[in-house]
């Protein structure tokens, strides 16, 4: 009879370590964070696009006419994701990622639209064809001073901050 007894409470005990184990693995679960992802963003990858799909544009205060497109890993949204954002070119080195994790579209563009809108031109004697303006402003919580470059037909080559 003795011996009954023990085993059941060694299987009880397996019992409970058991069900203390499931009961921490499901909240592990629950804890594990969902990646991030912004429809903008991911439809670039998902999608065949074409280099020269526009996907944001305004002016600036001069009047001139200012597009973000599609464009690849040397001009535009996905240059800026690429180089400049940790988690969406799988097969390509970022040179870091310079934005706030979690930044969507939206912020991307208003931060675009400052900078447009705001920014002071500089690299004026430089022997590109290239403009650049830079503006102080924040960014999903990131406060400091982004560049915008663009070429002299207004299309945009990359935007990030300066840390």
């Amino acid at each position: 009879m003795g011996k009954l007894i023990k085993w059941i409470l060694i299987i009880a005990a397996l019992w409970f370590l058991y069900n203390q184990y499931r009961e921490y693995q499901l909240n592990k679960q629950d804890e594990e964070e969902i990646p991030f992802t912004d429809p903008v963003f991911d439809r670039i990858f998902s999608e065949n696009t074409f280099p020269g799909t526009i996907v944001w544009q305004s002016v600036t205060k001069e009047g001139k006419p200012v597009v973000l497109e599609v464009g690849n890993e040397k001009y535009g949204l996905k240059h800026i994701l690429c180089r400049h954002f940790a988690d969406y070119c799988i097969n390509f080195k970022p040179k870091g990622s310079l934005f706030n994790p979690k930044t969507n579209s939206n912020q991307l563009f208003q931060g675009l639209e400052f900078t447009v809108k705001n920014g002071k031109e500089v690299d004026k004697k430089s022997n590109n064809n290239n403009i650049r303006l830079d503006a102080r402003t924040s960014i999903n919580g990131l406060n400091a001073d982004y560049v915008l470059v663009f070429n002299k037909s207004g299309r945009i080559i990359t935007f990030y901050p300066r840390l």
